[in-house]
């Protein structure tokens, strides 16, 4: 009875252990600890979003906020759904990702979590109230 005790604990350890090393990818700890946020101005942020390389340009406000204008190519994600949604717009920890709010409150509360959570690419472009480009709003 031991016996098979001992196995089945053996078994869920393995289990969680897998299940652990499966659900988060492997991060290079030089690439750790050189990440932090980066903040730069809306016109950086355009530079950015122009120079040809990959991006996701997060917007960290309400739906209601979002819905009345945001930035064109921005992917609404409140700040209060951040953590536990970052995974389907930026399935990789090198991806480059800018976030907005609306007066940069959110956005550098945001991008420090990104960080924490292991994001090496983090931009944060502050409020779109400092936005002097093409909005959308709908």
């Amino acid at each position: 009875m031991k016996r098979y005790l001992l196995l089945a604990v053996c078994f869920l350890a393995l289990a969680a252990l897998a299940a652990h090393l499966l659900s988060e990818p492997e991060l290079d700890p030089e690439l750790i600890d050189t990440a932090s946020v980066r903040t730069i101005t809306a016109t950086q942020g355009r530079e950015l979003m122009h120079d040809g390389g990959a991006y996701v340009l997060i917007d960290v406000r309400t739906e209601e906020e979002f819905i009345t204008l945001h930035i064109p190519g921005a992917i609404l994600l409140p700040d209060t759904m951040l953590a536990g949604r970052i995974a389907e717009v930026a399935p990789d920890w090198d991806t480059r990702i800018i976030l907005y709010c609306q007066t940069g409150r959110r956005s550098a509360g945001a991008a420090v979590h990104l960080v924490e959570l292991g994001y090496i690419n983090v931009y944060d472009m502050g409020g779109i109230v400092n936005w002097p480009y093409e909005t959308v709003s709908g």
